[in-house]
């Protein structure tokens, strides 16, 4: 049985060491030859990469244009309608119990755009979505994750005040980064404004979401056993989505790679919210390229959740480069003899 400390191990070090699987040690051989020469999976076994839905489309469309009507302009909203806003976050709570590969991969792929004036709008959507799988994860129930999801969509309302600094093509000077730190008061306080409709969670995770268990956080320095659990979810989705979020001034992270710097930073996050991170979301998303050691290069088709690393892969170039014309489902979970070496960006694939 695969331990998930085994997993957050192998994570943590970049994959150098061997790959964890049920196969006995030993050197992994080269077997580019071998994969040319394989006949493919039969359709009707082969899973099917995840297209979203039209619902899942016309969902992640309306309440990415109700965020856009919030957090559009230099100027902090008076209000704002939290019943509409919570109409759609049912929404989203409903598709996701029923299957939330869609919405996540809309969420997934929105994270790689790098529009950035839809910056604010992309991540209160996205982080919305990735809290809810996490809360659903945790067993939630639904009352609990309309109160989530509301305080995830608005978490980030303070930054409306500072965008002009969040869009700087070049990385923060110290006493920018101080200013800009107090977005968690001002969303907090327009919240508490607003009062009327929204739970006292909603303001709470505005002015917590940057606070760590470590006590390393902002902007009060709390620490775990303080720290709302609904700060605690949105906290690590917050970072998450960020950093695969290309910004003007770097490429956005892999999933994979953004894994690895939660894991560098562990104190900062509650163990539980880690490990669902990964089973839910995942190390390697669908739809995430990868490199595998034979140096073929793949999109992932499913996650294996018991075995994160060994993902369903669809082989579409291989180990010399070329394209294939029909590509090669391989279920890493049941090919010791191959792994994921590690995620590549679209810009890499010729």
């Amino acid at each position: 049985m695969v331990r998930f400390a085994d997993i957050l191990r192998n994570v943590g070090s970049g994959l150098r060491r061997k790959e964890i699987s049920e196969a006995p040690e030993g050197a992994i051989k080269d077997r580019e030859e071998q994969i040319k020469a394989e006949v493919p999976v039969e359709v009707a076994c082969v899973p099917q990469a995840v297209v979203p839905g039209q619902e899942s489309k016309n969902l992640y469309t309306a309440i990415l244009a109700l965020a856009s009507e919030i957090f559009k302009g230099d100027t902090l909203p008076a209000g704002f309608d939290a019943g509409k806003i919570s109409i759609e976050i049912e929404k989203i709570i409903t598709q996701l119990l029923e299957d939330n590969s869609g919405l996540l991969k809309l969420a997934m792929d929105a994270v790689r755009s790098g529009a950035d004036r839809l910056y604010l709008y992309e991540h209160a959507v996205n982080t919305c979505i990735l809290s809810l799988v996490i809360g659903s994860a945790r067993g939630y129930e639904k009352e609990e994750l309309m109160d989530l999801g509301l305080a995830a969509f608005l978490h980030d309302l303070g930054m409306i005040k500072y965008y002009h600094l969040a869009v700087q093509p070049r990385r923060l000077t110290g006493e920018e980064r101080d200013i800009i730190q107090n977005h968690s008061r001002i969303g907090a306080d327009i919240l508490e404004r607003a009062g009327k409709g929204l739970p006292e969670v909603v303001s709470q995770v505005a002015h917590q979401h940057h606070e760590r268990n470590d006590g390393s956080g902002y902007p009060r320095g709390l620490n775990r056993g303080i720290i709302s659990q609904y700060a605690a979810i949105i906290g690590i989705a917050d970072a998450y989505e960020a950093m695969t979020h290309r910004r003007p001034y770097r490429e956005e992270y892999t999933p994979f790679e953004a894994v690895q710097s939660i894991l560098a930073n562990k104190n900062y996050f509650e163990y539980k919210l880690i490990k669902i991170l990964i089973e839910k979301i995942g190390i390697f998303p669908i739809g995430t390229f990868v490199e595998l050691n034979n140096h073929s290069i793949g999109r992932v088709l499913k996650i294996n959740h018991q075995v994160p690393l060994r993902p369903v892969v669809e082989v579409i170039v291989d180990g010399s480069g070329k394209r294939l014309d029909r590509p090669l489902v391989l279920d890493l979970a049941n090919d010791p003899n191959k792994h994921i070496k590690r995620a590549v960006k679209l810009s890499e694939i010729k």
